[in-house]
C-alpha cells in the first residue's frame, strides 16, 4: 500500500505550512491505526491532519527530515516506525499483508469495536482479502493470545483454520508454542481443524511441540481430541524419528512419561527409525527419574537392540562409564535389577 501520492501533496507545502491543519486529538496508537484507515480510503484530508499530529506531537515521532523523505516511504514503513517509536510491539510486519497490519489494531480495540473495522463498505469495496478472510488476523490474534478475538473470528467470516504463517505454523501450532490452554480450546471447536496438521520445521504436529515443551495441560487436551496421535512420529533430534514418548524421555518430562505409560494405547517398547525405545534414550540422556518412572511398565523390555545392536544398558556404558561412573552406576542397578525381574 503506497501513499506516495498524499504524502508527495504534503511535503510539496514549504516551511511546513502543512501546521494550520488542526491536529487530531489522538493517541499515538490510534494515529498509526487511523493511518492506515486512511491510506486504505484514500482520504488525503485525513492524512494530512495525521501528518500534521505527528509533527507536533511532544514525543516528535519524526524528524524535518524523515518529515521530508516522506515520499520515499510506504505506509507499512511509516506505521514500523510509529510502532518502534512508541515501542507497540504487536506483531512482526516485516512480511506483513493488510491483514495483519489492521490485526495489530483490531487486538488492541475491544471486542465491541471490532466490527467497526472490517464492517465498513468502502474498506470491503476496496480491499475485499481483509474482509473475506480472516485466516491472517486468526494467526495474529492467537500469537498475542486474544481470547475474545479468536472466539470471534472463529464464529465471523471465512476462516482457513489450518493455514500457517510465513513460519510455517498454524494458528494451533502458535498456541502450542506459546502454552495458551484455552485458546487451544477454541480452536479445536472449529469442525475443521486438522490437529494432525504439521509445521513446516521439523514435521511436527502439535502434539509434538506440547511433547518437547513438557505441557501436560495441553497433551491431555490433544489427546483427549484424539489419541491416534500417540504413533505419529516427528523429525525429532538428529533425524531420529520420534513418537511423542520418545520425545518427553528425551527431554526428561518425567511427569509426562508418568502420564503417557498410564494410556493403554502407548507401547512402551517402540522404537524410532534407529531402533532406540524410550529406555535407551532416557539412559542416553542420563535421565534417572524417567529411567524408573518407565520400568513400573510391567511390559517394558530392557533388553532390545538398538540399530547398533546396544541394549539400553550397554549404551549407557558406553555413554556414562568414563565421564560419569556413578550415574552409570545407578542406571546399571535399575536395569540389572528389571532384567532379573
Amino acid at each position: 500500500m503506497r501513499v506516495s501520492k498524499s504524502l508527495s501533496y504534503l511535503a510539496s507545502k514549504k516551511n511546513m505550512q502543512i501546521l494550520h491543519c488542526n491536529p487530531l486529538n489522538i493517541s499515538a496508537k490510534d494515529t498509526i491505526y487511523y493511518f492506515i484507515i486512511g491510506s486504505l480510503k484514500n482520504d488525503f484530508t485525513l492524512l494530512e491532519n495525521l501528518v500534521t499530529n505527528i509533527i507536533n506531537s511532544s514525543a516528535n515521532i519524526f524528524s524535518t527530515e524523515e518529515v521530508s523523505s516522506f515520499t520515499k516511504l510506504t505506509t507499512q514503513t511509516i506505521i514500523q516506525n510509529l510502532l518502534s517509536k512508541y515501542h507497540v510491539g504487536i506483531i512482526s510486519l516485516s512480511d506483513a499483508s493488510p491483514d495483519y497490519i489492521l490485526a495489530a489494531y483490531a487486538i488492541e480495540k475491544p471486542s465491541s469495536n471490532f466490527l467497526t473495522v472490517y464492517n465498513d463498505d468502502y474498506i470491503k469495496g476496496h480491499c475485499p482479502s481483509i474482509y473475506t478472510d480472516y485466516s491472517d488476523l486468526l494467526l495474529a490474534a492467537t500469537h498475542d493470545q486474544c481470547e475474545d478475538v479468536v472466539k470471534y473470528l472463529l464464529t465471523y467470516g471465512t476462516i482457513q483454520i489450518n493455514k500457517k504463517n510465513a513460519k510455517g505454523n498454524n494458528a494451533l501450532h502458535i498456541a502450542t508454542i506459546h502454552g495458551f490452554t484455552n485458546i487451544i480450546k477454541l480452536l479445536l471447536t472449529h469442525p475443521d481443524i486438522n490437529i494432525h496438521e504439521r509445521t513446516n520445521a521439523h514435521n511436527l504436529t502439535a502434539l509434538h511441540i506440547a511433547a518437547g515443551r513438557g505441557n501436560l495441560d495441553i497433551i491431555k487436551l490433544l489427546l483427549t481430541y484424539d489419541e491416534t496421535q500417540l504413533d505419529q512420529e516427528a523429525n525429532y533430534a538428529f533425524n531420529h524419528r520420534f513418537k511423542v514418548l520418545h520425545i518427553v524421555a528425551r527431554k526428561g518430562h518425567t511427569f509426562c512419561v508418568k502420564y503417557l505409560i498410564a494410556c493403554p494405547n502407548v507401547n512402551v517398547n517402540a522404537q524410532t527409525n534407529y531402533r532406540c525405545t524410550a529406555l535407551h534414550i532416557a539412559a542416553n540422556e542420563g535421565h534417572i527419574d524417567v529411567i524408573n518412572a518407565l520400568l513400573t511398565r510391567p511390559d517394558i523390555d530392557v533388553n532390545v537392540k538398538d540399530h547398533q545392536g546396544e541394549t539400553a544398558l550397554q549404551l549407557a556404558q558406553r555413554r556414562w562409564k568414563a565421564d560419569n561412573p556413578a550415574l552409570y552406576q545407578e542406571i546399571k542397578d535399575l536395569l540389572l535389577l528389571a532384567s532379573a525381574q
